[in-house]
């Protein structure tokens, strides 16, 4: 920049740079090899892979860490260990690596890193023109797509990410053999998935539609038989569909912040590998069974969460009393819980949340549409009895 002397030849720069870092001159030449130099120095190619992985995030997106390292676990990275906290504690472990070689930055907020602009940039320049790993990412991310990339770019991919565009619906039956992760995030307008899209993606094992449009999942679904996780956070859907049993790999599922009211009976006791159930004030309400497809609002999906032998995190929506005195009394549920959602609760005037002092694990607790509550109570060891009166519109302590 020695030679750019005015503000017009330095604003041009910084709008390269913010756009496409490699192309400003001497970047691919003279900074990313720099760069790459503690990309080649980190431990192992576990660790390699696991940074690479993170090139598939928006640039200045904030990654919770716990979700990035079950998503390492799903893609197979992190086998050292057969048992999960082992891996979890591996993947950890991993962020601080990358941490301390300046690979990833850490937020104020510890819950969370994310990328360098320029160190993503070299990130992907290492995929997109580096020997064995020429061509196995497809990152478009933010590029203001409004449809889905060519599918013959698909077909030796191994991972692709299109967050943060402008599709409205994807349609047709891409073969993609190698794809293992795709990642639709924050395509605000995606609506629709045609059925046969999954078709002829035997391998895919990391899908995301988190906060998409979409309103139900084609019937194919069953076809991702090698699943482990799958993200439909913020979505439209209602209904999950049956076809849904065939994913009998599944490690991750997440439903929080979903309209899902409706889910199968037996659909979750079937998914019998799931470690990690997200259910957080998504749309599960206490109706009735229509049809054979039941809303769980009821006690029947806190005995199915019961019978998953590797379930080790749960975020919850309960939505009624009975529900809510059944999910206590398990011996299992209580203590992988992490968050609960209670709402509505019809007909209960009284709440009492005392038993919730021995759930060690429990880190959040929202409470919404009690309309006909009136009183919260808790009795905690060595702080005393405590009587809240509740109004929807103005809570305060008695």
């Amino acid at each position: 920049m020695a030679s750019k002397v005015t503000p017009q030849d330095w604003k041009h720069a910084i709008r390269v740079l913010q756009t496409c870092a490699s192309n400003f001159p001497g970047m691919g030449h003279r900074v990313y090899p720099l760069l790459k130099y503690s990309y080649d120095s980190l431990p192992s190619k576990i660790v390699q892979s696991c940074f690479l992985y993170c090139s598939l995030f928006l640039e200045d997106f904030f990654i919770i860490k716990e979700l990035l390292i079950y998503q390492w676990i799903c893609e197979g990275f992190l086998d050292e260990f057969d048992d999960t906290d082992g891996a979890r504690n591996q993947g950890f472990n991993i962020i601080s690596t990358l941490v301390h070689a300046c690979l990833l930055e850490e937020s104020s907020n510890t819950r969370f890193v994310k990328f360098h602009d320029v160190v993503r940039d070299m990130a992907l320049w290492i995929t997109s023109e580096m020997g064995e790993m020429k061509g196995k990412f497809l990152v478009q991310t933010s590029a203001g797509l409004t449809q889905a990339p060519d599918f013959v770019k698909w077909t030796a991919t191994e991972r692709i990410s299109l967050m943060d565009n402008r599709i409205e619906k994807l349609t047709g039956s891409p073969t993609c053999p190698n794809l293992s992760t795709l990642r639709l995030d924050l395509n605000s307008d995606l609506q629709m998935i045609s059925n046969g899209f999954f078709q002829f993606m035997p391998n895919l094992r990391v899908l995301s539609l988190s906060n998409t449009k979409i309103v139900e999942l084609p019937s194919d679904i069953s076809d991702l038989v090698s699943l482990q996780y799958l993200d439909l956070s913020g979505t439209e859907i209602k209904k999950l569909p049956i076809e849904m049993k065939n994913l009998v790999q599944l490690k991750i599922l997440i439903l929080c912040i979903s309209k899902v009211s409706s889910i199968p009976r037996g659909l979750i006791s079937s998914l019998l590998m799931l470690q990690g159930v997200g259910m957080y004030d998504c749309g599960l309400y206490d109706q009735v069974a229509e049809g054979g497809v039941e809303s769980y609002g009821n006690e029947s999906l806190v005995e199915e969460l019961e019978s998953l032998k590797y379930l080790t995190d749960l975020t919850f929506t309960i939505a009624s009393a009975s529900v809510f005195k059944r999910f206590l009394s398990s011996r299992k549920l209580p203590s992988c819980t992490l968050a609960i959602c209670l709402k509505m609760f019809k007909g209960s005037s009284s709440l009492n949340l005392s038993s919730l002092e021995n759930m060690k694990h429990l880190a959040g607790l929202t409470m919404k549409d009690l309309d006909s509550l009136r009183e919260i109570k808790f009795d905690w060891a060595g702080k005393g009895k405590e009587t809240v009166g509740y109004s929807s519109l103005n809570p305060k302590v008695k």
